[in-house]
């Protein structure tokens, strides 16, 4: 047998797999770049409790700002700012979802941010239901959810789900002051 064959077959497979290899690591560190980029969210979404302390019953005064944090135009549906709202405390969690489930967003109902633009909103959110009547530090969470893709006539509308920061508010029982405030 001829030593210069044998060594010649693994030589030619080593070879085929050291180009295939180099072939391929400018092709995944481009593709990885492009995949944190995609990563990146078009929106940010900021959420304020204006008053973070409430007697029971009463209810929360709720700031969301929706920043656009990209260089091109995005459109957005303000009706789906409050798509999920999330609130825990120690013991417990509740969580609403509004599904606007129905025709296309039509023109008329977005806004249009430009880039760095913000849209903000602020709402009173109720707390009369049972899961608020015991007092304590509870955490809120909001996302926003549009589910039309892009068509014709809104080819900027965001789709996604975007989530806010999660901020921390206090129920107080005002009775039990107003009670021991009493001589």
């Amino acid at each position: 047998m001829n030593t210069t064959t044998s060594y010649k077959y693994p030589v030619i497979v080593w070879g085929c797999f050291f180009f295939l290899a180099c072939m391929q690591a400018a092709p995944l560190g481009q593709n990885s770049r492009t995949i944190l980029a995609q990563m990146e969210p078009e929106l940010r979404y900021r959420l304020i409790v204006l008053k973070p302390s409430v007697c029971q019953n009463e209810g929360i005064m709720l700031e969301v700002e929706l920043q656009n944090t990209r260089d091109h135009k995005i459109s957005i549906n303000p009706r789906v700012l409050f798509h999920e709202i999330s609130i825990s405390r120690d013991g417990g969690a509740t969580s609403s979802t509004g599904d606007l489930m129905g025709p296309k967003v039509r023109p008329d109902q977005t806004v249009d941010l430009t880039a760095g633009q913000s849209y903000r909103k602020t709402i009173q959110y109720s707390l009369k239901d049972k899961f608020f009547s015991l007092p304590g530090i509870y955490s809120i969470q909001v996302s926003y959810g549009q589910f039309t893709y892009a068509y014709s006539a809104l080819p900027d509308l965001y789709a996604g789900v975007v989530e806010s920061n999660k901020v921390l508010f206090e129920i107080k029982d005002c009775e039990e002051t107003r009670q021991g405030a009493r001589p």
